[in-house]
């Protein structure tokens, strides 16, 4: 059953012919978008499939451009019918350009809908390099030098592997409010964030091998300080020396 359940979820990642897609081979974080809602409005535009992840069960098998409110009861789940004795469902696209929006936010990859405590908790399973891209717009709406950028996507991407790594005892590794991320509402936003998440596809920072927490502030403190990293990208430094400068003791790692 559990090879039922990889089957379905990589899905969402393969392209018309059932074939692995680049992003399918990309690691999946899962970020909490709602946490005791009494109910969130979901429109899925194009082809879906409903999955029961408790029972490796599907739900509905050939769904297409879907719009209701979604409500917990005691019975199941409430998504336009009641599904008895259901109180988890994972929506899977399967057409390619399928979106999924969540009270008029768009997202990409995997929706989790779970009844908890009489309420909504809702968590979105997307691959690390639209995370990212995400989070970074978010905080980084205008332009900046292409070393920076760089620089900043792989400090984004190292985070969120080790965040990926360090799971505690919640089906969540990221709360959304707390990184600033707003699905893929925010992409081409700032054409510079999405052309550096491309260039380095796939690159973190490691000690010891593995990715370590990261971050960045404005001018203090641990990390990467903006201020100092924006004069070394003006400079011409590269994101190699600049990650140097702030991490002397990482090494760049590939991970493709």
């Amino acid at each position: 059953m559990k090879i039922i359940l990889l089957l379905l979820l990589s899905m969402a990642t393969m392209n018309g012919y059932g074939q692995p897609t680049e992003e399918s081979r990309i690691p999946t974080i899962n970020v909490l978008l709602t946490q005791y809602s009494p109910s969130a409005l979901i429109e899925v535009k194009g082809h879906f499939r409903l999955f029961n992840p408790a029972t490796y069960a599907l739900v509905a098998t050939d769904w297409t451009n879907r719009r209701e409110i979604v409500r917990p009861s005691s019975k199941g789940l409430i998504f336009g019918d009641l599904f008895p004795g259901v109180h988890k469902i994972q929506i899977l696209p399967t057409d390619r350009n399928g979106t999924i929006l969540i009270n008029g936010i768009q997202y990409n990859g995997i929706i989790e809908v779970e009844e908890s405590f009489g309420a909504l908790q809702i968590v979105n399973i997307v691959d690390t390099e639209n995370y990212i891209r995400s989070i970074l717009t978010t905080h980084f709406p205008s332009r900046q030098e292409r070393s920076l950028a760089q620089t900043l996507a792989i400090v984004a991407r190292t985070e969120a592997y080790y965040l990926i790594a360090h799971q505690g005892n919640v089906p969540w590794h990221v709360k959304a409010e707390a990184v600033g991320y707003n699905g893929c509402s925010t992409f081409l936003h700032n054409p510079i964030i999405d052309q550096s998440v491309v260039k380095t596809r796939g690159q973190i920072l490691t000690r010891l091998g593995r990715p370590f927490a990261t971050s960045w502030n404005r001018s203090e403190g641990n990390g990467i300080r903006l201020t100092a990293a924006a004069t070394m990208a003006h400079q011409g430094d590269s994101p190699v020396k600049i990650l140097k400068n702030f991490y002397p003791e990482a090494e760049l790692k590939e991970c493709r």
